[in-house]
């Protein structure tokens, strides 16, 4: 039946394209499919475009190639003036690139995070992790998402996307050491030679086939004037290229995967098509690209920037996609239409919205640990690259000053130009401080852009969009940096399939800083990308003023309790977080707080935690509750697991709190610096569950020098008007009393 219901709410447009995909199907396996056929280089010669009227050959090609500087980003233009302005940001780059390039010609690479030797090249049939080796049958037999048969396949991709050999080619661009020029000639001719087209799991995701073909096409570029760039050679890999985007035209993500997929492969073939016009489909490409990019846009960033799929590392994929797109089709000289320009500046404003005081990104959603072009070094967690990319491109200085110094992926990208451009932008601060990304449910309290300030981020949003596939049970989860430290985060994603529990774990809400009812979320994962129950976050209010600031939210959990979230930001002091849990279907509620790995947790007395950071002994932030919390037993404090980014995990700490309840409830937690919070830990009532009856509407009451959060049954929490804070002048209050 559900087979039934999908086909009939399937559009013809879908239905076609799925069917012609099944059909290109069939035809491979049967060793039919012209499409992805490899050809003899004489006949591959004589389908290429442009050529003398004798045809091209090897050489002539190799030689055009090498004469053009115009069709591909402008850091490959003059290797010479890049390698100088790189020196320029940072003396110690072309030490950091040799000695990773070193490793590679050793045969070691790092793959989230973890050293796996590769021995001479890679085996491309093996998955590291588990042994398991993938058989070379057709990719449309390998159902690689069963971990018993695909294992962490997404290591095995990640090694065949041959990002490392940008790794390569920029120390052979910093020395012009051959040696690093015939690994690159070595591993992708071993690539090519042993996955031919359509065969073994390398071309079982037409995203990871579009990584591998954007990584030739650097590669080639960075190359392009070495010795190991032989003609054979080279028009070798200008054949497996067009495999490539035949292979990515044929099996578009149109309907399988119209996210990221969709727009990282539509922007491969973009790239390929510009960077060859030669190539016979060339032109069809660059159209097909330009037009699917162009219609996703609207379509997966939402009017306020915010991503779809309510992912934050996929928020950047998305962004790089785009930027790439802009810069290159730039140097093109294509038209860009204004609505799409703007949405793409404001897909940068949101990200620049929710980056902490430490220039890191909180993780919401899932994380693949992938970078489109990695070349910076950076942390995965900091997203900052395209905001000075973005910077450039749109004159924003309020980009310049959240992205800080200039990335050498900005370089690479526009050429050695773009340091002095960077320079003569003046950096201006953000004027809004707090802000409701409304369409995508992010809210973000934040007292300034000092790398000591406050912040938190709030997610009351959509579970995600589509299956879901890339969501996790985060409603009205939230993560607080205190005087630029972070002290409550999000445990990461760690891995897709290959461990099914600790997906699930990693998914769930207690993972998150989120509130559970009898042990589950208000969303249930149920497989790797699907969940059996989803809800959506509902805003109920959002307030900002001088001296504070309110959002309320809800949740809904199946056949169970509303779960409402209101959260009072006094700036220079901290925050307060009502909960409250009405309905029937609730026996135990559980509050958590998950710490990042840097820091410890320890008991000040039976209401306060401390967060400590262990390396100094310095009391970075405190959580505190009335008393008698927890029915009397307080917080308690575990160990756990936090994933900063894929495949990596880490021993951390959880803050939890565990109640009995009997709707009506409600309790109230203080967090902020151990400094400035007390205020408002005093103003907190004895009472653990405050008073039954409170109601989901909060409001912010001020008499005097005194304000008041209250409910209908009474006070959730006072504090007198707060001093003047570190940062900024005095607060001041406005009149009417209601948030809403």
């Amino acid at each position: 039946m559900t087979s039934i219901r999908r086909l009939l709410a399937m559009s013809k447009a879908e239905i076609r394209e799925r069917l012609g995909q099944a059909v290109a199907v069939r035809l491979d396996r049967a060793g039919l499919g012209p499409r992805v056929r490899q050809v003899s280089t004489e006949a591959f010669l004589r389908r290429l475009r442009g050529g003398p009227e004798e045809g091209w050959s090897p050489q002539g090609l190799l030689e055009r190639f090498r004469g053009r500087t115009d069709r591909f980003f402008a850091g490959t233009d003059d290797l010479d003036a890049t390698v100088a302005v790189l020196r320029r940001l940072d003396p110690d780059e072309e030490t950091r690139v040799c000695a990773t390039a070193d490793r590679i010609l050793a045969g070691q690479l790092t793959v989230f995070g973890t050293e796996q030797d590769l021995g001479g090249v890679p085996d491309w049939t093996l998955e590291p992790q588990t042994g398991i080796r993938y058989p070379a049958r057709h990719w449309s037999r390998i159902d690689y998402l069963r971990p018993e048969i695909g294992g962490e396949y997404k290591v095995a991709w990640e090694i065949a996307r041959q990002q490392y050999l940008l790794d390569l080619g920029r120390a052979w661009a910093f020395t012009r050491g051959a040696r690093y020029a015939e690994s690159f000639s070595l591993h992708v001719q071993d690539w090519i030679r042993r996955n031919p087209p359509g065969r073994g799991i390398h071309w079982a995701s037409s995203l990871e086939v579009a990584f591998r073909a954007i990584s030739w096409l650097w590669a080639l570029h960075l190359f392009r004037d070495s010795r190991a760039l032989r003609p054979e050679f080279f028009v070798k890999v200008l054949g497996s290229l067009h495999a490539h985007g035949l292979h990515i035209e044929r099996y578009l993500s149109t309907y399988f995967s119209p996210n990221t997929h969709l727009t990282g492969e539509s922007l491969a073939l973009f790239m390929v098509g510009a960077a060859f016009p030669e190539l016979p489909h060339a032109e069809r490409w660059r159209e097909t690209g330009w037009r699917v990019l162009r219609e996703q846009l609207p379509i997966q960033v939402r009017e306020d920037g915010t991503y779809f799929e309510q992912s934050t590392a996929y928020a950047r994929y998305n962004a790089d996609f785009y930027l790439h797109l802009c810069v290159l089709g730039g140097r093109l000289g294509l038209d860009f239409p204004d609505d799409m320009t703007d949405r793409v500046e404001r897909a940068l404003a949101a990200m620049v919205a929710v980056t902490r005081p430490d220039g890191t990104t909180p993780y919401l959603g899932d994380d693949d640990g992938g970078r489109l072009l990695p070349v910076d070094g950076r942390d995965p967690r900091d997203q900052r690259a395209p905001l000075g990319t973005g910077a450039l491109l749109y004159g924003r200085g309020d980009f310049k000053a959240v992205a800080g110094a200039l990335s050498a992926e900005t370089v690479w990208l526009m050429g050695p130009a773009a340091l002095e451009e960077y320079e003569a932008l003046a950096a201006t601060t953000p004027s809004a401080t707090s802000t409701a990304l409304a369409d995508g449910g992010l809210y973000v309290q934040r007292d300034g852009w000092e790398p000591g300030s406050d912040m938190l981020l709030v997610d009351c949003g959509a579970l995600g969009t589509l299956n879901c596939g890339h969501a996790h049970a985060d409603l009205l989860s939230i993560d607080v940096s205190v005087g630029g430290r972070r002290v409550l985060v999000d445990s990461g994603t760690y891995t897709y399939t290959a461990e099914p529990r600790r997906r699930d774990r990693f998914r769930s809400g207690s993972a998150h800083n989120a509130l559970t009812v009898d042990g589950k979320g208000s969303s249930e994962p149920a497989g790797p990308f699907q969940w059996s129950l989803r809800t959506d976050g509902e805003p109920i209010a959002w307030r900002v003023e001088p001296g504070w600031c309110w959002f309320a939210g809800r949740e809904a959990f199946p056949e169970g309790p509303l779960h409402d979230r209101g959260i009072l930001f006094v700036p220079g002091r901290g925050w307060i977080v009502v909960d409250s849990v009405e309905g029937a279907g609730a026996t135990s509620i559980e509050l958590s707080f998950h710490l990042p790995p840097e820091v410890t947790a320890r008991r000040a007395d039976e209401t306060t935690v401390e967060v400590v950071d262990p390396s100094s002994g310095t009391v970075l932030a405190v959580l505190a509750w009335p008393a008698g919390v927890g029915g009397g037993a307080g917080p308690r404090i575990e160990r756990t697991q936090h994933s900063p980014s894929y495949r990596q995990l880490h021993d951390s700490q959880v803050v939890r709190i565990q109640a009995m309840v009997r709707p009506p409830f409600a309790i109230a937690t203080v967090i902020g610096s151990p400094e400035r919070v007390g205020p408002l830990i005093a103003g907190l009532l004895t009472d653990g569950n405050v008073e039954p009856g409170l109601r989901r509407a909060f409001r912010l009451v001020r008499s005097g020098a005194d304000w008041t959060a209250t409910g209908a049954a009474g006070t959730v929490a006072s504090a007198a008007t707060p001093e003047p804070p570190d940062r900024g002048g005095p607060p001041t209050w406005n009149p009417e009393d209601s948030p809403d």
